[in-house]
C-alpha cells in the first residue's frame, strides 16, 4: 500500500495532525510511527526527533518501510521574512543548507507545489526558499543575517536532510512548516538548554531557571501560545493538503 508520509521532529508539531487522521494505530515497538488515513488515502506519520541526523534516519526508515508516494517534512520553522507571524505557514520551494562539503540544495516536488498552491486562501501562506540550520537560530540579528545572505522565507533544522533522502529515492517531496517565532522574535535560551532533542524537558532545570530569572515564566508561556498556534494552523494547512491531492 502506498502512503503519503508526513514527517514531523516533535510530539507537539504532530499531535494536532494525528487528531485529523482516522483509523490512527501507533506502532507499539517504535512508538514514533503512525498510521491511518484522510480522506481514504494512507497516510504514514513519524517523528524524529531534532536535528538532520535524527531527521535522515526517519526518512530512510520511511522509504524503507512506508512504500511513500509522498513524502512531506512538517513541523515548526522560524521566520526569516517581516511577513511571517507566529502561525505562518511557509512552503519551501527550494532548501539550502550548507555542511563541511558546502551548499547543498533541494526543490519542492513541482507538482507538489502547484498543489500547495491552489491554498493560499487558508491564511497566511508564503512560498520561497528556506534554509536548513545545524542549530536553533535564536537572536532577530541572526534571523536578519540569514535572511541577508540569500532572501529565505525560513529557517528549521531537518527539511533538507528529508529532501535529501527523498530525492536519493526519487520520491516526491515537499516541505511545508509553521512559524512560532517572528524574525524580531527573540527565543528564550535556557528554556531551550533544558529540552532535549525529542522535546522532553529537564523540568528540575527549567524550575531552577525560572528560579533565577523569573520572567522566564512569562517567556515559557508566550512561547508554549506560540507553538500551539502554529501546530494547529499546520495540522489545518496539511489536512487540506491531503485531501485534495491526487496522484492521477
Amino acid at each position: 500500500m502506498k502512503r503519503i508520509a508526513v514527517l514531523f521532529a516533535l510530539p507537539i508539531e504532530a499531535k494536532p495532525f494525528l487528531k485529523h487522521i482516522t483509523d490512527l494505530r501507533m506502532d507499539l515497538e517504535s512508538q514514533t510511527r503512525y498510521t491511518g488515513f484522510i480522506d481514504g488515502k494512507a497516510i504514514s506519520v513519524r517523528v524524529s526527533g531534532i536535528g538532520r541526523e535524527r531527521a535522515g534516519r526517519a526518512a530512510q526508515l520511511c522509504l524503507d518501510k512506508d512504500n511513500p508516494s509522498a513524502i512531506l517534512a512538517a513541523g515548526f520553522a522560524g521566520g526569516l521574512l517581516a511577513q511571517l507571524t507566529p502561525g505562518s505557514i511557509s512552503v519551501s520551494q527550494s532548501l539550502f543548507c550548507f555542511d563541511r562539503a558546502g551548499e547543498h540544495i533541494y526543490r519542492s516536488d513541482k507538482r507538489l507545489l502547484e498543489h500547495a498552491g491552489t491554498l493560499r486562501d487558508l491564511g497566511s501562506v508564503h512560498f520561497g526558499p528556506t534554509i536548513t540550520a545545524d542549530k536553533i537560530i535564536a537572536s532577530p540579528q541572526e534571523k536578519k543575517a540569514l535572511f541577508s545572505s540569500k532572501e529565505y522565507v525560513s529557517v528549521d533544522m531537518e527539511s533538507a536532510a528529508i529532501a535529501d533522502v527523498a530525492e536519493n529515492g526519487d520520491v516526491p517531496f515537499i516541505a511545508i512548516r509553521s512559524i512560532t517565532d517572528a524574525v524580531d522574535d527573540l527565543l528564550p535560551i535556557p528554556i531551550i538548554q533544558n529540552m532535549d532533542p525529542d522535546g522532553r524537558i529537564n523540568l528540575k532545570g527549567l524550575a531552577g531557571a525560572f528560579i533565577r530569572q523569573p520572567a522566564l515564566v512569562v517567556d515559557a508561556y508566550r512561547m508554549m501560545s506560540k507553538a500551539r498556534l502554529a501546530s494547529a494552523n499546520l495540522a489545518l494547512f496539511l489536512k487540506s493538503f491531503i485531501e485534495k491531492l491526487s496522484f492521477e
